[in-house]
């Protein structure tokens, strides 16, 4: 799935995050964090929640997720927003409240070109299809070789 948002665009398939169509580092726990406030974005989402489903149960600080927001925060564009994308509820949690738009890798690769209508795609473009898409929808776009 990909998430469009402001200026940020976020990969589940790639486990990715850009910006003004920039790749930007991200931790893999921030990742996740993020993903977890998008799929919830209609409602609030409590830190005993996060703390359950990011971190496994185990004990956490709240220090330890103020400073994976901030982290968040910094990798969104969201420091200084008086919009802020990601809403601190005290004492409560969090909620991701900016318009997102979602879309699907399948239909992202075919907004590229890279599966529709024959174009031709060089070997590493099927492979990235190939390792994004389930095998058994890729083997027939193999087979074909570098024309889909």
């Amino acid at each position: 799935m990909i998430y469009e948002f402001g200026s940020c665009e976020l990969d589940t398939a790639l486990r990715q995050v850009s910006r003004n169509g920039v790749v930007v580092h991200i931790e893999p726990q921030v990742f996740d964090l993020l993903c977890y406030l998008i799929e919830r974005r209609d409602r609030a989402v409590t830190k005993d929640e996060i703390f359950t489903n990011i971190w496994g149960g185990r004990a956490v600080s709240d220090a330890v997720l103020t400073t994976r927001i901030r982290s968040l925060r910094k990798v969104i564009d969201d420091e200084d927003d008086p919009e802020s994308k990601i809403r601190t509820l005290h004492r409560i949690g969090y909620q991701f409240r900016a318009p997102v738009a979602e879309r699907t890798v399948i239909l992202a690769w075919y907004a590229l070109g890279i599966v529709a209508h024959g174009h031709e795609c060089d070997n590493l473009a099927l492979r990235r299809v190939h390792n994004i898409l389930d095998d058994q929808m890729c083997s027939s776009a193999l087979q074909c070789g570098s024309r889909v």
